[in-house]
């Protein structure tokens, strides 16, 4: 084949194909021409290569790959091997010998074993001091050869793996994980490991979605959704894939697990400019070491080997040496001093009599010196044979008792039938386990059960909870027939006016949940016997609305159609705005519809599950489509027009919709009240509301919403889709057109959760701090809510002090927090608690010598974002 030498040029798409028989359809010049360049030069063989190889380190490189073709891309990438080994077979001997000399005590032992082949410091047998060495050699040889070949076991078991790879001619072969290349499109099947990092194409569910499991990769037990390219889940089949021509353009690798940037180009005769262009973002991914956790999959290879997440984000295996070892260094090199100390005592007594008996002598001044300088050796070699013979003070044994000690813990801990599962890979855990003197602890999902229940919604002028649902149903029924009357259309401006009302309020009361339903179920069954006979349903007991006194107490200038509708819409919010997938198959004694639900998060899970139960059942889910139950059988269908994911960062997610039947375009954002503050029209019940729930131990997320006319949305489709093609501060472009869109927002309602303990979390935390092991508890959750949690899971002591150190203004009351701070360290200062925020870490940083040794024995590190 000859030697080519390819750079981007307009016109051209950024790839060619060699060998391939199709012709390549052009590409708008805007679309390559905002790509990199590359060049291949003439002279590139395999010398070049090596050459290149040995003089500089390789980058990571952006990449081209070419759909269904014989040879995907032209560039070369890494193998995809695992390798988590630690040595190989030149290299073991050398690095173990290394390993174990480099510390004093081995490398003591070890002089002391060399000395006896020299006759004039031979003390005693040669066997007695070079075979305990060579015993205590051989165990940790054996010791970290043991580890190794199960590491190598594992990885080849790994890598072993066998996969269904499609071939360009449509074709299914096995292929082994380690031979995966990039641009190979596999099928993955549920609960398959992903064996790279891949990209998303097609899955065998009609909605394009699939869920994953990444917990061997960030640690978080919840399902991640993903969505399939959309341009190849809209083709016929599976078949139609393999036919198909396009180009996946993929960012260099990163360590990022949160982020991905790419464009998908489809060619196609009968699009404009005879392709479709689509960008590519994290849901369209498939990371490696994660698991298919429903349907299954097609997904393309784009990152391999050591360019991985998991390979980049993970540390190659070195040697550790466990406390213990370092404490019996130590503890020798003492030994070794005390040795020297007493062999010196041995031989300067007699030396120095021996030099005043000279002194004294009738000698000459020569006699002298020789005299002198043979008593001076002689010295040195007795002191090197006392040293010799006192080196048994410095027990070899200690090292092989501890070495056989760690194997059998080791395999205790393995066959512990309390710790089903447990895989202890390293013969230094046990001992590790037993030095620790502070735990750092997750509070969700570690010190909690992350399983969500639903406690409270609170609209501003009512507090609803579970309690209320009859009520919330005929609220929701009511609604949904005035608005099919077209008695209603105006829920944004009711609720610009409540909240109006609400802040002007000097004397705003407080509804509990027993005064809410006191108040809302007295005097209200009539009126809304009609409604539900219109339905044909009867009216439930109770019901919210019908009366003519309940909802004028509870919110005086609301009427009765407002109430209903406001309740109604906060109901609808909630069903709306998450992530969360229906499972067929289920059915609800209620409205006959799906009741078992998945999704990534459990606060999400919990709030659709509360939806369901009072009246609004989320029926499906697709990309583009989301339909409802209602509670008298009907069926509401809402087109997905966009989402705002959550992440870390953002601390918020957010969907824009369609009302199909009636046409409306809202947008729905559920987040932390930090960030919602911000974004939603002002609101004085929100704040005061909020830190009420977080005081109890609820988890709270603020809804807002937001009406767009057509062309607002036309416009703020131009501009995201415009954002989405740029090849250069992507992200920031698609958030800065999101940011533009979350602006005057309507708050819609405040809802919480709880997050009930783990089993046995209080008897734990106690025995930790009886054995003088200080917890600290970081979460992201609010201040008010970690301290409620750290107080019901025992970590906070009964004669504990809680000192809060917080401030949004770090400047105005700087010096009162450094002095409480330094009030802290005093030596009762490990019976103090501390509650600490991001603004107040920098007062006292976590590195310092004053924060580790000194400060309070159980800090809890709120708000915390990772």
């Amino acid at each position: 084949r000859s030697k080519q030498r390819m750079v981007w040029e307009d016109g051209l798409t950024p790839y060619v194909a060699f060998n391939e028989p199709r012709p390549r359809p052009q590409v708008h010049a805007s679309v390559s021409a905002s790509r990199p360049p590359l060049h291949l030069e003439s002279g590139d063989g395999c010398c070049g290569r090596l050459l290149r190889l040995l003089c500089s380190g390789r980058e990571p490189q952006s990449r081209s790959i070419r759909l269904n073709a014989v040879r995907p891309t032209r560039q070369h990438f890494p193998r995809n091997l695992v390798v988590n080994t630690k040595y190989t077979l030149l290299s073991f001997v050398p690095v173990v010998l290394y390993e174990q000399f480099r510390y004093f005590f081995n490398l003591y032992f070890l002089l002391v074993a060399l000395s006896q082949f020299f006759p004039s410091l031979q003390i005693g047998l040669l066997f007695t001091y070079v075979a305990p060495l060579v015993f205590v050699l051989a165990v940790t040889m054996s010791k970290e050869a043991f580890d190794d070949v199960k590491r190598y076991r594992t990885d080849r078991d790994i890598n072993s793996e066998l996969y269904s790879r499609i071939l360009p001619s449509g074709q299914v072969r096995p292929i082994r994980a380690q031979d995966l290349k990039v641009g190979h499109i596999l099928r993955l099947q549920t609960n398959q490991r992903v064996p790279a990092d891949m990209l998303l194409l097609r899955t065998s569910e009609s909605s394009g979605m699939v869920f994953l499991r990444t917990d061997q990769l960030d640690g978080e037990t919840d399902w991640k959704l993903r969505l399939a390219v959309p341009a190849c889940q809209k083709l016929s089949s599976d078949e139609a894939l393999a036919e198909c021509d396009g180009v996946v353009y993929a960012q260099r690798p990163t360590r990022d697990i949160y982020s991905f940037e790419g464009d998908f180009t489809l060619f196609d005769s009968n699009a404009e400019g005879g392709s479709l262009t689509e960008p590519l973002a994290l849901e369209n991914t498939l990371w490696g070491d994660t698991v298919l956790a429903s349907g299954a999959a097609m997904a393309m290879v784009v990152y391999t080997g050591v360019e991985t997440r998991s390979a980049m984000n993970g540390e190659k295996a070195t040697s550790k040496v466990a406390s213990v070892d370092l404490q019996v260094n130590l503890l020798a090199k003492v030994l070794f001093a005390l040795v020297a100390a007493a062999s010196l005592a041995m031989v300067a007594f007699p030396f120095v009599e021996r030099g005043l008996r000279l002194l004294h002598g009738n000698s000459t001044h020569s006699q002298f010196i020789d005299d002198l300088s043979k008593q001076l050796l002689q010295a040195l070699l007795d002191l090197a044979r006392f040293m010799i013979l006192f080196s048994s003070i410095i027990p070899i044994s200690l090292r092989v008792a501890l070495d056989m000690a760690k194997i059998v813990y080791k395999m205790q801990m393995s066959a512990d039938t309390r710790m089903p599962g447990l895989q202890v890979r390293s013969s230094n855990l046990p001992e590790e386990l037993g030095g620790i003197d502070y735990l750092l602890t997750d509070k969700t999902g570690t010190l909690t059960r992350n399983e969500m229940i639903f406690r409270k919604l609170h609209l501003g002028f009512t507090c609803l909870n579970p309690a209320l649902v009859a009520d919330i149903r005929a609220a929701i029924v009511r609604a949904e027939a005035d608005l099919a009357r077209g008695d209603l259309d105006h829920g944004s401006a009711d609720r610009d006016t409540l909240n109006r009302s609400l802040s002007s309020r000097g004397d705003r009361s407080r509804f509990s949940t027993d005064h809410s339903r006191a108040a809302f179920t007295a005097g209200v069954s009539a009126a809304v016997s009609s409604t539900h006979s219109s339905f044909g349903s009867a009216t439930p007991p109770g019901s919210l609305i019908g009366g003519h006194d309940g909802i004028g107490a509870l919110a005086p200038g609301l009427s009765e159609e407002v109430a209903a509708q406001l309740i109604a819409e906060a109901i609808l919010a909630i069903s709306l705005c998450h992530n969360v997938s229906p499972v067929e198959g289920c059915v609800s004694p209620c409205g006959g519809a799906s009741a078992h639900f998945q999704g990534a998060s459990p606060d999400e899970l919990a709030l659709v599950q509360f939806a369901a139960h009072c009246g609004l059942t989320l029926h499906a889910r697709t990309p583009k489509r989301i339909v409802l139950r209602t509670g008298v059988g009907g069926l509401r269908h809402f087109g997905v027009l966009h989402e705002m994911p959550f992440s870390a960062e953002s601390k918020r997610m957010g969907i824009l919709l369609r009302d199909e039947a009636s046409g409306r375009i809202s947008f729905y954002v559920k987040g932390a009240d930090t960030v919602m503050g911000e974004r939603v029209c002002p609101s004085d019940w929100m704040e005061e509301e909020v830190g009420n729930l977080a005081r109890e131990g609820l988890r709270t997320l603020v809804v807002a919403s937001k009406e767009l006319s057509e062309s607002q949305y036309e416009h703020f489709a131009r501009a995201l889709h415009a954002a989405q093609l740029t090849k250069t501060n992507r992200a920031e472009a698609v958030r800065g057109v999101l940011e533009m869109l979350q602006e005057d927002m309507q708050l819609v309602c405040v809802t919480a959760v709880e997050d009930r303990l783990q089993a046995n979390v209080r008897d734990t935390l106690e025995m930790m701090r009886d054995a003088n092991v200080r917890t600290w508890m970081l979460t992201g959750d609010k201040m008010e809510t970690a301290r409620v949690i750290a107080s019901n899971a025992s970590l906070v002591a009964r004669q504990q002090a809680m000192y809060r150190l917080c401030t949004g203004r770090v400047q105005a009351v700087y010096r009162p927090c450094i002095g409480r701070v330094h009030a802290l360290y005093r030596p009762c200062a490990r019976r103090v608690h501390a509650v600490y925020t991001p603004y107040s870490m920098h007062l006292t940083p976590p590195g310092s010598r004053h924060f580790r040794g000194n400060m309070c024995s159980s800090p809890i590190f709120a708000e915390i974002t990772c």
